[in-house]
């Protein structure tokens, strides 16, 4: 009996010497400033809490008040030991990176109050208690970045009114945050939320950040920027958003930033530029667009372009954009337009060389003066035409269900006239009618047409042969050759049971293999 209980102390002894905490101290210079600091070395994988002391031997006329930075030098430990800001009172940096450490608690910087920076980069944080900073109310940086956080406590940064920048990028926020995290934030400066796999952008999450000059969420999840998404950002310079996943922009989602100068939204999936939606941008600089699937580029998207020094487009499949902006972006310098259709090409000195390098780009010109963006109504069962240029049209229509495509040789419907119904019967078919009586050619399309997307398909009717596809498509889904030709001079969109939004643009001949004979139909 007396050897087992000999055992156990002996075990007791074991665990608490595999417990180790001690300094090593140098001195050091950040940001220009000399810092005395503690090079620390832990072994505390149980994240025992209990330590009494930091075992070191300080530089010559040194003591602990005089530490004021602090950094992982050897080991790990799954916690921050009170201990620490016990010991040093005056820390101004600490610099945990890479630590091992799990949980952050209310006593871990507790002593900490003239803390000005908290660095806690790759670690394995899962959780933090709501009031793990709240006796750090000098802190101007903190850095969350690649842990394992999924949500923050709405209290969490209440205390942090002197916080001028923000990390939390590379966690798993799967719930996203609660509304109010940011809200005491009023001087933060710049806020990085990138690869965090947010979904959605919350608009009150930015409500009382006016100070703030950048934010950055690229390589998020997010499909959508709403309405006014962004309030509150009245001071925002740069927003970057690159390498997401959206699709549809508000034509109201930068409402609020008015002194934006920069905006990133490279590899999203954006394919329609609302009209109005970058005008409240007053003064900026730089657009990158590129590796999207924007088709048309219109002036009014735009307000000023005086301010205008860069435009990128690279790999997007734009085939019209408006002569204007190039006339009045009096700044442009750098013009990316690689690998899309109507044109393609770097651009540089673009002021310098304007004359020129707008008869480079006289196709997408002339493209986009056929090109409609139109909003149709069931309410007015008649078609509007448009002119129609040969060899077909490249249409997109947001809608739920049953649009009608006319192909005439005059401005009004007309016999010999073909008719395209993309959607009927309930978006469970498509069918082409000829004369407006006969359905010529009907195939199954179950769910075509979805109302929360742009649908886009491509109409060709060169050789007197109509070719319906898929955007995308190499095949049609639906074709039919003209038992009366005649040359398709004027297309026209109707929607008899629900409302439309649509945006035409030419088929370029070049790009579908169409020879120039076929043209005349």
């Amino acid at each position: 009996m007396k050897f087992a209980v000999g055992i156990f102390i002996l075990s007791l002894f074991g665990s608490s010497f595999a417990q180790s905490i001690d300094c090593v101290y140098s001195t050091t210079v950040i940001n220009n400033v000399q810092h005395y600091a503690c090079n620390l070395e832990i072994e505390n994988p149980n994240g025992f809490d209990e330590f009494q002391e930091i075992i070191g031997t300080h530089l010559e006329g040194r003591t602990n008040a005089d530490v004021t930075y602090i950094s992982h030098y050897h080991g790990s430990t799954t916690i921050v030991p009170q201990i620490i800001c016990s010991q040093f009172p005056n820390l101004e940096i600490i610099d945990f990176d890479g630590f091992g450490v799990r949980t952050l608690t209310d006593t871990s910087f507790g002593g900490c109050r003239n803390a000005r920076s908290i660095n806690l980069f790759t670690n394995q944080i899962s959780e933090i208690s709501e009031n793990a900073f709240a006796n750090n109310p000098n802190l101007t940086f903190i850095d969350l970045s690649g842990n394992q956080l999924r949500t923050l406590h709405v209290n969490l940064f209440v205390n942090q009114q002197q916080l001028d920048m923000l990390e939390l990028n590379n966690n798993s926020f799967t719930e996203n945050f609660p509304a109010g995290l940011f809200r005491n934030l009023v001087n933060l400066r710049m806020l990085l939320l990138n690869e965090c796999r947010l979904t959605a952008i919350n608009p009150n999450w930015f409500t009382n950040l006016g100070n703030l000059f950048m934010l950055n969420m690229f390589r998020n999840e997010i499909l959508e920027i709403n309405e006014d998404a962004f309030v509150g950002l009245e001071n925002l310079n740069i927003l970057n958003l690159n390498h997401n996943f959206i699709q549809t922009i508000h034509p109201n989602a930068f409402s609020s930033l008015g002194n934006l100068r920069v905006i990133y939204m490279e590899d999203n999936q954006i394919s329609e530029l609302p009209i109005g939606v970058f005008a409240p941008f007053t003064a900026i600089s730089y657009v990158d667009l590129r590796l999207n699937r924007i088709k048309t580029v219109n002036r009014d998207i735009f307000g000023s372009l005086s301010a205008l020094g860069t435009l990128d487009l690279d790999f997007n499949v734009v085939n019209a954009m408006d002569e204007r902006i190039f006339r009045e972006a009096d700044a442009l310098y750098l013009f990316y337009f690689g690998n899309n259709l109507c044109a393609s090409g770097f651009f540089n000195n673009f002021v310098g060389n304007r004359d020129f390098y707008i008869g480079r780009l006289s196709r997408c010109f002339r493209n986009f003066e056929f090109t409609v963006e139109i909003t149709t109504e069931s309410d007015n069962p008649n078609y509007q035409f448009f002119s129609g240029p040969a060899p077909g049209i490249q249409l997109r229509v947001m809608t739920a269900n049953e649009v009608h495509i006319a192909l005439t040789p005059f401005n009004f419907p007309w016999t010999p006239m073909i008719e395209i119904i993309i959607g009927a019967a309930n978006n469970t078919r498509s069918i082409v009618r000829r004369n407006q009586e006969t359905d010529v050619a009907v195939v199954p399309t179950p769910g075509i047409l979805n109302e929360n997307f742009w649908n886009g398909f491509r109409i060709t009717w060169a050789n007197h042969i109509v070719l319906i596809f898929r955007e995308g498509d190499q095949f049609p889904f639906l074709a039919f050759t003209m038992m009366d030709f005649f040359n398709v001079n004027f297309y026209g969109l109707r929607t008899p049971e629900n409302r439309a939004s649509w945006v035409i643009q030419p088929v370029d001949a070049d790009e579908i293999g169409v020879s120039p004979a076929a043209l005349s139909n």
